[in-house]
Order: C-alpha cells, then structure tokens, then sequence
C-alpha cells in the first residue's frame, strides 16, 4: 500500500489556513486504492453486513493509531465510529457517511458492481458515488491530520454507519439514542448531500450546500380479492386489479406546485447563469410558475421538479405467489413518497386515502419522517465558500433544497448544524447514486479528497 511522504505543515501563501504539505501523488493513489478496495466489499442492504466494511474502515484507521470502535445495533450492522481529540476549545466537527448501498442488478451493468476496476480513468462499482467515495474522502482527511501531528482547534470525529438506505433504526438513528454521548457535543456535520454541480464543458456551474431536505413517507397499497386458476378469471375483480386501478388513481394526481423559501433562494442564485430570457423567469420563480408555458416545462427537468412539489414514485409492485397460471389473493405495491418542509404527513396521506375511495385498495404508512433545516449563517458554511473560492474563483455557493433525505435530521435533533456537502465535481449525468453502472471519475474523486481536506482545515 502507497502510503504518504512526510508530512510538513507550513502556511500556504494562497490559502487562510494551515496545511500539511503532502505529496499528493502518492495520496491520491492511496484514495483510489483505497475506495476500490471499499467498493469490493459487498454491502447491499438488505441485509447489510456493514459490519464486514466498518472493520475495513477499522483498520486502515488504526494503522495510524487513530482512536475507534464498531457499535452494532444488531449482529453484522456495525457502526464505526473514529476521532482525533485535539483538546482544542471549539466543539467537535463530525464526518458522516454510511457504509451500507442499494442492490444492483449485476446483469444491467457493464462490470461488476462490486469489482472496483480502474477502466478508463474511472472508478466503477455500487456505492462509488453513494457514499463510499464519500467515506474514503473523510477517511483520507482523518489520516493525513494524524500523520501530520499538527495541533487542531477542535476534535474531528469520523462516523460510518449503517442502514440509511433503508432506515430500520440500527445506523444513524440508533447511535444518536442509544450512544448520545458519542456526538452530541458537536457543533458541525458534513454528511451527503449536495454536490459541485459541472457543467458538461468543465464550468462549475455552482457549490451545492443543503441545509434543508424533504421528509421521507414511504407507503404501501394492498389489495384483497379471489384466488384461483388462470384459465378460469372471476366476475368480480381480482386483488391485481383493484391495485391497477387505485395505483393509476395515485399516478395521475400530480400535488400542487409549491415554492419554499430555500428553494426561491436558489432559484435566485442561479438565475445569473441562464439565458437573458430565463434570468428574470429563474429570478420571479413564484411567479413565472403561474406560466402554464413556463411550469410545463420546468416540471419536465427532475431535478427542479423534485423541489417544486411533493413527489410520488411508485417504486414496486408484488404478489405472494408470481405464477404465470395463479390468480394470487393478495398484491401490494409501494409508494417512495417525499414531503417538501412544511407540509403535513397526515393530510398528505389522507388525499391519498381519498383518490382510492371505492377501489378496495387500503394504503398505510411504512416509514414517514421529518423534514429538516439547519441556519446557513455559520462558520460552517463560510468555511465551504472559503474553500469554492480557493479552487474555484468567484464560484457560485448555494443553497439547493435537497430532494432525498438523509442520516442528518437525527443529528439536527441534537442541536447540531449540518450541510449536506459533497466536495467532488459532477454533471448531471455523472450522479449515478442508485443508478446502472455507478462509477466516478478518478480526477473527480481525488478533486474531493483535496477539497475535504481544505474543508476540515479551514474550520479548525
């Protein structure tokens, strides 16, 4: 394993803070190694088995005396938590990330989701975008502040953990009840969330830093009716059929368009980079929504739609028994619902209710959340325009509304301020959480860990 020259700490003369010196040829071939590594472990949740990468994690951090544990909720969903205590006066700045991903299917992809390869200066595998670059980035930070001995402001502390892609309270949410003690002095919380947005030409188009997110209301819909033979269908409907109707009734209501303040904010601040014509459009936001033009076409961009109303995905439907010649009892479907701030899970629920009157469909909650803010007028948040500046000059940083949830409304319960923040520069297209063929670019990655890097020094 490449392992980083001595390290120096001197002043950089075009930066406002402190900086090991590090030779970043051999880091950045550490990180890489690293996350490809990470990537091999197969982590898929369900059933997880974070366990097995949180000891991965582990031992890279006790190679260099770095103080950490695993806490496990249950057998085989580790939580590994880290940190250098500094000693120093400001409060504690957490590093999350988690280890767990979502399932791939491998016959979709043109290599192996969890084979890590190197091909074509990109590195493929489930979770290289979701969160496991992310870990290796913060990972990296923590090693290079060891190694360098340079005397912190305030204790740096790295948190792993499991099950945030399926939320059954043996990750984030566990560790923030059953083990307060291990985070709950922190100040500050650098987590998932927004990234460097690029444009296809290399521009940076803008820092993306999320201080509010939607709330997850995740639903099913089940349907009764009579079983039977195939060749021989009933008068009166099927379980399959009574859940065709009501998901249709649910697919074609479409939630009012609705314009929160954080997401007029950034409406506003990207308005500068578009065409003369929709300046004042982006500008006006609120207004220019009345537009039925206008609206139409903004809904059709998900990610501006996302942000603009309340969203519904139907995301499975399934049957006890899938035979081709079974007429089955029972059938489900599921509902990925996602709530903009403010909004109101139980009236929500109840339009719902009311679309699938008569359709002997019944709908009940599976998990419905919070959504979550935190105040952008922080150290935090000055530190990562700091940082947009030194890499990227007169780079944008705004405030986009994140449209997924994440691990850090347990931490906003316990007072912290978090920023949902990834330092690596992505297209649209390159965001390929969740997706087919996840991968990253190397230059895009180790982009990442330089700016994390930055990051955690400028806030010291």
């Amino acid at each position: 394993m490449i392992r980083l020259a001595t390290i120096l700490i001197i002043l950089s003369s075009h930066i406002a803070w402190a900086a090991p010196k590090v030779d970043w040829k051999a880091a950045e071939k550490e990180a890489v190694e690293y996350l490809q590594q990470y990537l091999r472990i197969d982590t898929t949740n369900p059933p997880g088995n974070e366990t097995a990468g949180a000891k991965y994690l582990q031992s890279l951090l006790e190679k260099e005396a770095i103080r950490c544990a695993i806490f496990e909720a249950k057998p085989g969903r580790g939580n590994l938590y880290a940190y250098i205590d500094t000693g120093g006066k400001k409060r504690p700045l957490i590093l999350l990330n988690h280890i767990d991903v979502v399932p791939a299917e491998k016959k979709f992809w043109k290599e192996d989701p969890f084979s890590g390869v190197l091909k074509e200066g990109e590195i493929w595998g489930r979770g290289a975008t979701d969160t496991k670059n992310l870990a290796i980035a913060q990972l990296m930070t923590m090693l290079i502040l060891k190694r360098s001995r340079m005397k912190l402001n305030r204790t740096v502390i790295f948190l792993a953990v499991a099950d945030e892609e399926a939320g059954t309270g043996v990750g984030a949410e566990w560790i923030t009840k059953a083990h307060p003690e291990l985070v709950q002095k922190a100040e500050f919380l650098i987590n998932e969330g927004s990234v460097i947005r690029t444009l296809p030409d290399g521009r940076v188009s803008y820092y993306g830093v999320s201080p509010a997110e939607k709330a997850v209301c995740w639903l099913e819909l089940k349907a009764s009716g009579p079983a039977g033979h195939g060749a021989f269908p009933p008068f009166e409907p099927t379980a399959l059929q009574k859940l065709v109707v009501g998901i249709n009734r649910i697919t074609e209501y479409h939630p009012q368009t609705e314009v929160v303040p954080a997401v007029e904010k950034f409406f506003a601040d990207i308005a500068k980079q578009q065409t003369p014509t929709m300046k004042m459009k982006f500008a006006n936001i609120r207004e220019s929504l009345k537009d039925p033009t206008f609206a139409q076409e903004i809904m059709k961009q998900p990610s501006y739609a996302s942000i603009l109303h309340n969203t519904i995905a139907l995301t499975s439907v399934s049957t006890p028994i899938a035979k081709v010649n079974v007429i089955p009892s029972e059938a489900t479907a599921t509902l990925d619902c996602r709530l903009l701030p403010g909004a109101n899970p139980t009236d929500f629920v109840a339009k719902l209710q009311g679309l699938l009157e008569g359709t002997g469909v019944e709908i009940r909650p599976i998990s419905i959340g919070e959504s979550s803010s935190s105040p952008i007028n922080t150290d935090l948040f000055k530190a990562i325009a700091r940082v947009a500046g030194q890499y990227d000059k007169g780079a944008l940083v705004t405030t986009p509304l994140l449209a997924s949830s994440t691990d850090s409304v347990y931490f906003r319960k316990l007072g912290i301020t978090c920023y949902g923040f990834e330092p690596f520069k992505l297209t649209e297209d390159q965001e390929l959480g969740h997706a087919h063929n996840e991968r990253i670019a190397v230059s895009s990655f180790v982009g990442g860990v330089k700016r994390m890097l930055d990051l955690v020094l400028a806030m010291q």
